[in-house]
């Protein structure tokens, strides 16, 4: 949500309700402007962390307790991790948010100067401990940043499809590519006549390990579009 909103032109994705497993029901908007063409877009520059936010969200009649463990732990993890460079930590503790059921998570958004954001995601179990979820989640996050990219390790994939299908010659700078990532590539190839590539940082700044991949794209066009009625510019 907060991706698309800073990158895509036009996008408003409201948030209705949460929604949690087993049960589910969580509910999400998207509004975009029609267009004719997706633009190439080129993420390669992230730039420093400027601040990184921390949020536990906690529906239903669940105790606070519970977030607050939860937020207590990922913030000192975080905190350690920027205390040389004295990155402000923000963090938020969200109670009776809208949802179906009961349930509660935790989010971790690390904000770049370059207008990157590198997040990462847990949902409360109760075979999981508030401390333990804090943790996996913070390590995650750390680990996308340290790495170097320009995006999460989540975000990658869901950037491949709208790479292939982009006019032009679409980059982005990441991580270690998952397994996750490599399947959508392959699908993208095996279904279009798109093409990647996935070249190594040359010049990486130490304990990075980052990638670009680049993608030939195979310039789809909204049939039910003119140059006239369209938004000229899409991503930025």
């Amino acid at each position: 949500k907060q991706w698309y909103q800073r990158r895509v032109r036009g996008a408003d994705v409201p948030h209705v309700r949460r929604g949690f497993n087993p049960r589910g029901g969580g509910e999400v908007k998207l509004n975009i402007e029609p267009l004719r063409i997706l633009s190439p877009v080129k993420i390669t520059e992230r730039g420093e962390i400027t601040q990184v936010i921390v949020t536990v969200y906690l529906c239903g009649s669940l105790p606070s307790s519970l977030g607050e463990r939860c937020l207590h732990t990922a913030e000192q993890i975080i905190k350690r991790r920027f205390s040389a460079t004295k990155v402000p930590v923000k963090a938020r503790l969200c109670k009776n948010d809208e949802a179906f059921g009961n349930g509660w998570g935790l989010r971790i958004s690390a904000e770049t100067a370059g207008g990157c954001l590198l997040t990462s995601c847990g949902n409360g179990n109760p075979k999981i401990s508030p401390e333990r979820l804090a943790s996996d989640t913070a390590e995650r996050v750390i680990k996308d940043i340290d790495e170097g990219g320009c995006v999460d390790s989540y975000m990658q994939d869901q950037l491949i499809i709208l790479m292939g299908l982009a006019s032009g010659v679409p980059q982005v700078r990441s991580g270690p590519l998952p397994l996750h990532t490599k399947t959508a590539i392959h699908l993208l190839e095996s279904l279009t006549t798109a093409q990647f590539t996935v070249t190594k940082d040359p010049n990486p700044a130490p304990g990075e390990q980052s990638y670009v991949i680049e993608c030939r794209g195979i310039a789809l066009e909204n049939a039910y579009l003119t140059q006239s009625n369209s938004c000229p510019n899409n991503i930025a």
